[in-house]
């Protein structure tokens, strides 16, 4: 069976440190590896670490985190060797998550990957509108099977519109917290969902508005999650 892989992708001040420390934290029985372009700016608690060897941190929880130095490919086929339950790979802010989905199918032993945009709400209109980034910014979008949206302070509507003009019917928003935790993590490993649909449970499509939040079990929890669907999903 392949691995599966994330791409955590955004652009610059979008949460992408943050989230992944908190997966390295709570990888929840996971055994991960995550490739990241520096160690520093990850920034692992030093109590996880159990050994560090050049390019990569194995931590006591099973993970390891490696840089990506100049060859991702010969990276992600050295973390494939290994045959972990996950492969997370750190987008830097700057790339398009798209290419390196793609570069990334020259290594058999990964499934196709799966492509986690953040977006900083607050900048959202401000990078989207930028002359020198904005382009870069959308097609992070446009890439997206799942986007997070973190300090949307009075930017929510504008996100929403900005992702239906972009990825209709193709993407979800869920809260960074939330973004690794049980069920999305699960929405995102699922290996039989088509990586073009939305792949949240069933909810009701009687709804005026054209987006609309879910809450459903996750296990002996009931997680609210901070999850917003286009209605093409619903």
């Amino acid at each position: 069976m392949n691995i599966p892989v994330v791409i955590v992708s955004g652009y610059l001040g979008a949460g992408k440190t943050t989230l992944i420390n908190q997966f390295l934290r709570e990888p929840q029985g996971l055994r991960a590896t995550v490739l990241v372009n520096d160690f520093g700016a990850i920034n692992i608690d030093a109590a996880l670490i159990e050994n560090a060897d050049g390019e990569t941190i194995a931590l006591t929880n099973g993970c390891a985190c490696c840089t990506i130095g100049n060859d991702l490919l010969g990276a992600a086929r050295r973390v494939a060797e290994a045959r972990p339950d996950l492969l997370i790979v750190e987008a830097s802010g700057v790339s398009e998550p798209g290419r390196l989905a793609m570069l990334l199918r020259g290594v058999g032993a990964l499934a196709p990957a799966r492509i986690l945009t953040l977006i900083n709400g607050a900048r959202a209109r401000s990078n989207a509108t930028d002359k020198f980034v904005g382009r870069l910014f959308v097609s992070q979008i446009r890439n997206a099977h799942f986007i997070s949206v973190n300090r949307d302070e009075g930017q929510r509507d504008f996100v929403r519109r900005l992702i239906e003009q972009h990825a209709p019917g193709t993407a979800e928003i869920a809260g960074i917290a939330q973004a690794f935790g049980p069920c999305p993590r699960r929405t995102l490993l699922h290996r039989r969902r088509s990586l073009r649909r939305p792949a949240l449970p069933p909810a009701c499509s009687n709804r005026p508005n054209r987006f609309c939040q879910r809450r459903w079990k996750c296990g002996a929890r009931r997680c609210r999650m901070t999850c917003i669907a286009p209605r093409a999903s619903c």
